[in-house]
């Protein structure tokens, strides 16, 4: 009878709760005050969907400019490439002065909890404040049996918490539905998706340098280090074998570099110029060196093939392809692409990205993209892969939106 099963599920969770008191109460950092405004808390217990979720963030920023996020971890320490605009805390343990501590603190609005992993007392303590919880990313994987088998109704209860749950296929919402979650809540559009909002550049400033390169063959080495201008002068000359008015942008990674590769394009034989705002370009420059990224937006725009630098060298964290591919430039790239080596292996797959591993291979890489149509070719199946399952992401900016414009309880 359902009643019975409602008493299985409240006693399960009174037990766990009361052994979760056996926990030490450790609570997440608090080393920054809750900001005004509303504050979206997203959870992730598996690391491995942090570049989906920052797309996630970031969309969600751009529809809401003035939302606060949290990021919460199991690891204890701040990941790498979140964002210092991010808030970030690892997740408080499951003592409930430990819970209660991290909810008063940071008084989230929403939270989003990613993959499973659910702790039944952080999740029932955040229900019980009315706060609505999402349940995304739930794949095959997120519910272990082996975790549940001493409670078996415990799991029931916390599912029947959540608001909404996201499911990567309709056949892990049936189990869900076995276990007792409501039919209502749950939607299966897949997994949030990896990808890029596009960056955003001056108009006025694309249309004249659009103009101004009247037509040129063009690429682009993004964020070069000192190491790898040398392979990237050679491949301009070798390319400029088949394109004579090829034109190269050269955008070092470090201001402090520009002049250095400036001179060394020049002793190499090129003639190069630092670019100037307002400057009018002339026909018979052949590598301009620009002497910061702010304007990283625009060269991906102007340049149909982006050579990603710090992928020559290993050590040093190549830059989010992405950026790149949003904005319709086909990408090469070395072999150090860490931290984003799912994304460029993502790209590699489908024939939007080219791994190049010396000057000779750079060369040959543009010499083959211009003269064919194989650039056009690549820059559409980049634009595929971001669009992807982009409804996944818009379905769920939505949802967080229309809850944040519910009236607050006072």
């Amino acid at each position: 009878m359902e009643w019975i099963d409602n008493l299985k599920r409240s006693f399960s969770l009174l037990i766990y709760l009361g052994l979760s008191r056996g926990n030490r109460a450790l609570v997440g950092s608090q080393t920054h005050t809750r900001p005004k405004g509303d504050l979206v808390w997203l959870h992730l217990p598996n690391l491995t969907r942090l570049a989906a979720t920052l797309h996630l963030i970031e969309r969600l920023c751009f529809m809401r400019p003035d939302v606060n996020v949290l990021v919460t971890t199991v690891v204890k320490t701040r990941p790498d490439a979140l964002p210092c605009d991010i808030l970030w805390s690892p997740i408080s343990s499951e003592h409930p002065a430990a819970v209660e501590s991290f909810l008063s603190h940071w008084r989230p609005d929403l939270c989003v909890w990613s993959y499973g992993a659910l702790r039944p007392s952080v999740i029932h303590n955040t229900a019980k404040r009315q706060i609505p919880l999402f349940l995304i990313d739930v794949d095959e994987t997120s519910f272990p049996s082996r975790r549940w088998r001493y409670l078996p109704g415990l799991r029931q209860t916390l599912l029947r918490q959540f608001d909404k749950i996201f499911v990567a296929n309709p056949h892990v919402g049936k189990y869900l539905i076995e276990n007792k979650a409501p039919e209502a809540v749950i939607e299966s559009p897949g997994l949030l998706p990896e990808g890029k909002v596009a960056l955003l550049c001056d108009p006025q400033e694309h249309g004249r340098l659009a103009q101004g390169f009247k037509g040129r063959p063009t690429w682009l080495a993004m964020g070069l280090c000192k190491q790898e201008i040398e392979a990237v002068i050679l491949a301009q000359k070798q390319a400029m074998r088949v394109a004579h008015r090829l034109l190269l942008v050269v955008v070092p990674d470090k201001n402090d570099d520009s002049k250095l590769m400036l001179d060394h394009a020049l002793e190499m034989g090129l003639k190069a110029s630092l670019w100037q705002d307002d400057q009018l370009l002339g026909d018979n420059v052949q590598v301009l060196v620009a002497q910061n990224q702010h304007d990283m937006a625009l060269w991906y725009r102007l340049c149909p093939i982006s050579f990603l630098g710090k992928t020559l060298v290993s050590d040093v964290g190549a830059f989010n392809p992405y950026d790149a591919i949003a904005l319709g430039s086909a990408v090469l790239h070395g072999p150090h692409v860490s931290p984003h080596g799912p994304a460029f292996a993502r790209l590699l797959a489908v024939g939007a990205a080219q791994e190049v591993g010396n000057a000779d291979e750079i060369g040959k890489a543009v010499m083959a993209l211009i003269a064919s149509d194989l650039c056009a070719t690549m820059a559409v199946a980049g634009w595929q892969v971001l669009t992807e399952g982009a409804e996944v992401c818009d379905r769920l900016v939505d949802l967080v939106s229309d809850q944040l414009e519910q009236p607050k309880e006072l």
